[in-house]
């Protein structure tokens, strides 16, 4: 046996809808004008009501994205050139971003132990450049450029090279840590590359064997 969809189940609206039957009968005994008044005012209610339900009872306050974080620490650099006027400083480059180090005194083993966190940029690609140089007076010297991949948390040491120094025997390094940081704070890749491992991938990525993009 089938219910009327529209017939009043709860007991609220049953009795909701027993004051309205009564307030008709009432209307309609002052009169019909009285009646249609109520009707319209009673229309214009409802229209009210269910505008402002839908407009505020369907909101949701939708909060903006986080991005994913790195969180990028320059522990130390060996093998420097130790000689006056050599005060080695390292920029780290992501997408349009660059982050500079303090400049320490010149040794050949200098220690800086500083944290830099960024956000993933759109189009910022999959890369971290790391620029060694040497500051000396007024002039600077580059000494070296590295490269690691964002995909995979990173802790080593990597080799600055100089492309016009191509083939030297000693080369300074840097030793860098990488956190990849999820926008809920967990860290998504646990996996370490070796310093080889980030080689060989950004070489197969230079010559066009795989695509560079965040996995």
């Amino acid at each position: 046996k089938e219910e009327c969809s529209h017939f009043p189940k709860k007991k609220a609206d049953v009795f909701i809808a027993w004051i309205r039957q009564l307030v008709i009968v009432l209307f309609c005994y002052s009169g019909i004008d009285k009646y249609y008044r109520f009707l319209k005012a009673e229309k214009l209610f409802l229209q009210l009501f269910f505008y402002k339900r839908n407009i505020f009872g369907n909101m949701t306050v939708q909060s903006k994205e986080e991005a994913t974080k790195y969180i990028v620490t320059v522990h130390e650099a060996t093998d420097l050139t130790n000689a006056p006027d050599n005060d080695p400083y390292f920029v780290l480059r992501y997408g349009n971003r660059d982050l500079k180090t303090s400049t320490k005194g010149a040794a050949k083993q200098c220690t800086w132990n500083e944290v830099f966190e960024f956000e993933e940029q759109a189009g910022g690609g999959n890369i971290l450049e790391i620029f060694g140089f040497y500051k000396g007076g007024m002039y600077m010297e580059f000494f070296g450029k590295a490269s690691i991949l964002l995909s995979e948390s990173f802790d080593g040491s990597v080799e600055l090279v100089d492309p016009s120094k191509f083939g030297s025997s000693t080369n300074p390094s840097v030793k860098i840590s990488l956190q990849k940081i999820d926008p809920n704070g967990n860290q998504l890749t646990k996996k370490k590359q070796n310093p080889f491992e980030c080689w060989t991938k950004l070489t197969s990525c230079f010559l066009g064997i795989c695509n560079p993009t965040p996995q």
